[in-house]
């Protein structure tokens, strides 16, 4: 299995651990929006001009993805859009250069990570994401803080795994 860890300075052991538990001895690439912390960090593809050029697929999307994003909202609109768009076309580079099974990753939080969940998902890469719950010792699975029922039954010895 070839896994994404999308990781930020707190998160990458937690995933790892998840990963590794899961599967058996995975291939793990980290990725990461904030710089030096992974194996391939977002700004490569945010602040170079080669990405920024039309696609597409993008725009199916781009109307969806601005005004998600706080930071993205702030700003004049050709500049987010700009940013938003290299992004998406570093994003399609960086899958096709990796055929990855899943993504590990937390809850979409910023256009960054919304653009990087799209991409994956038209990818068919399966998406796993976790977040810590306000209930000690339980976590909470969800993308974009959709209610995703995993079942009603919960059995004792699942709980202790």
């Amino acid at each position: 299995m070839k896994i994404l860890i999308y990781t930020r300075p707190k998160s990458e052991g937690f995933f790892r651990e998840v990963v590794n538990e899961v599967f058996d001895s995975p291939e793990i690439i980290t990725y990461s929006d904030y710089n030096r912390i992974a194996d391939y960090w977002a700004g490569k593809y945010i602040y170079d001009d080669k990405y920024d050029h039309p696609n597409e697929r993008f725009e199916e999307e781009v109307s969806d993805i601005l005004p998600r994003c706080r930071t993205l909202r702030k700003m004049p609109r050709d500049l987010a859009y700009s940013l938003a768009r290299k992004y998406w076309n570093g994003m399609e580079e960086f899958f096709s250069e990796h055929s990855f099974d899943y993504l590990f990753t937390i809850p979409v939080d910023c256009y960054s990570l919304d653009i990087l969940c799209r991409v994956a998902e038209r990818n068919h890469v399966h998406i796993v994401s976790i977040i810590g719950s306000v209930f000690a010792g339980n976590a909470r699975i969800t993308l974009r803080g959709e209610y995703n029922k995993v079942r009603e039954d919960v059995l004792e010895e699942d709980i202790q795994k």
